[in-house]
């Protein structure tokens, strides 16, 4: 009997022991497994993202300056020529004998102004003799050696002497304005002479050929285009929002093609004015020497205004809440604990927090927290 009383005890002790057991269970949630990550120091940039295009710095489009048939112009798109080459010529032959003219000329005026000089050196003389030859007579007919008619004679030599000066003087003169224009002729002559070659501004490469060679063209025809690809630079168009920023000094272009950077330069030139009509500006950076990137390409850019280093959480780990609140979930204990931050900006997957102070040590969740509760038993995931 009493084995009985026992047996009995113990099966009510066991039943009492399991009824608990599953009380526990269903007044509790299981621990929820979760991922963790402390903070990081990162740098984050406050930049705009848009498009640009690489132009070269030094570029020009070659025209004839004088009319006429195009000489010489051997030049093919992709050609690379040296700084001061001959890429064409003009009207070279007419040119050059309308040089030989003008020389012909010249030395013409110049031998005519030289007789004139001699003539009125040789007009002088003459007028210092019938002035001196005036003045003895005058003194003799005073004293009656000299006929009155005589008198007469020497004066009127006298007169015609200084109009011969007059005239000698006026010839001289006519000779040398005649030399001094055919100087300035010769002048022009060899400008147009010299006009009619064009070359080469600066080591260059040819990047467009608009005429053949022994086509006419008028002054002012274009003829190539030519470019120094040695020095480019990135060109961006931004909104007006942005124009504090960047005329500020301090902002760079980072330059992208095919998805990897290729260089980051400063901004060497702000646009003075926003266009009124779009209201954007634009921005240029010298390119690196060598850029093996053809002008006219266009390119991923993000031009940045600034940079900084903060603490940083990966974005997925913040949890937006009512009254635009942010929080995170740390672990205390075995279970979750909700932290509310204040966030800054987000970069590449990582947001800044301004407020590190409260979770400094912490380990952050950053997988799981959805649902996760405060209180939440939770179990850390260490792979």
């Amino acid at each position: 009997m009493r084995m009985i009383i026992s047996l009995g005890a113990a099966l009510a002790l066991c039943c009492f022991a399991g009824c608990g057991d599953r009380n526990k269970a269903a007044g509790e949630k299981p621990p929820v497994i979760v991922r963790t990550a402390g903070l990081s120091s990162r740098t984050f940039q406050d930049f705009t993202a848009t498009q640009g295009v690489v132009e070269p710095v030094e570029h020009a489009l070659l025209s004839a300056l004088v009319p006429g048939r195009i000489d010489g112009l051997k030049a093919e798109e992709g050609t690379r020529v040296k700084k001061g080459e001959l890429l064409f010529c003009s009207d070279r032959e007419n040119l050059e004998n309308a040089c030989t003219l003008a020389e012909e000329t010249l030395k013409l005026a110049r031998s005519r102004l030289r007789h004139r000089t001699a003539d009125r050196e040789l007009a002088k003389v003459s007028c210092d003799k019938a002035e001196k030859d005036l003045k003895r007579n005058e003194k003799l007919h005073r004293s009656g050696s000299v006929a009155d008619s005589v008198l007469e004679n020497y004066v009127l030599t006298a007169r015609k002497a200084r109009v011969a000066v007059e005239q000698a003087e006026a010839a001289f003169a006519s000779a040398s304005a005649e030399t001094g224009m055919a100087e300035s002729a010769l002048k022009m002559a060899r400008k147009k002479l010299a006009d009619a070659f064009v070359r080469a501004p600066y080591d260059a490469v040819v990047t467009g050929k608009l005429r053949r060679s022994g086509e006419f063209c008028g002054a002012g025809t274009p003829v190539l285009k030519v470019e120094n690809p040695a020095k480019k630079r990135i060109c961006a168009v931004l909104s007006a929002v942005h124009y504090p920023a960047a005329a500020a000094g301090k902002a760079k272009i980072e330059l992208s093609l095919g998805g990897r950077v290729r260089c980051c330069v400063p901004v060497t030139s702000c646009s003075p004015a926003i266009d009124p009509a779009s209201r954007t500006f634009e921005v240029k950076g010298d390119l690196p020497a060598g850029t093996a990137i053809p002008s006219g390409t266009l390119c991923d850019v993000r031009v940045i205004f600034g940079e900084h280093r903060g603490a940083a959480l990966p974005e997925e780990s913040l949890l937006f809440r009512q009254e635009g609140r942010f929080a995170v979930f740390a672990v205390r204990d075995g279970r979750a604990e909700e932290i509310f931050l204040h966030p800054g900006v987000t970069r590449e997957g990582f947001t800044e927090i301004l407020d590190p102070g409260k979770i400094a040590g912490r380990e952050i969740v950053v997988s799981g927290h959805y649902f996760l509760d405060a209180g939440t038993p939770v179990t850390v995931k260490t792979k």
